[in-house]
């Protein structure tokens, strides 16, 4: 009752604290980390019970804009090589 008193009292900081969450959740997926191990370190960082489908929902929402990316075509390259002498 009191978290929802304070939420509308600032939403703008909750709802910032939401954003910052999910992002954590995203990074953590995309860098490789399973869903149990992000259930585990969210409940240990923030000590709030995480449901394995709460993440689902948050890596689901962003995997279409990921695999777009993936897809994406890429930028030609020119590889270069910068030989500098010292001394």
């Amino acid at each position: 009752m009191e978290r929802d008193i304070r939420a509308k009292d600032n939403p703008s900081k909750y709802y910032k604290r939401l954003l910052l969450f999910n992002e954590q959740i995203i990074s953590m997926y995309l860098f490789g980390v399973t869903e149990r191990d992000i259930k585990t370190y969210l409940e240990r960082i923030y000590t709030v019970a995480v449901s394995p489908e709460l993440i689902s929902r948050v890596t689901d929402a962003v995997m279409e804009e990921v695999k777009k990316w993936q897809k994406r075509l890429l930028e030609k390259a020119m590889p270069s090589c910068i030989l500098m002498r010292s001394g």
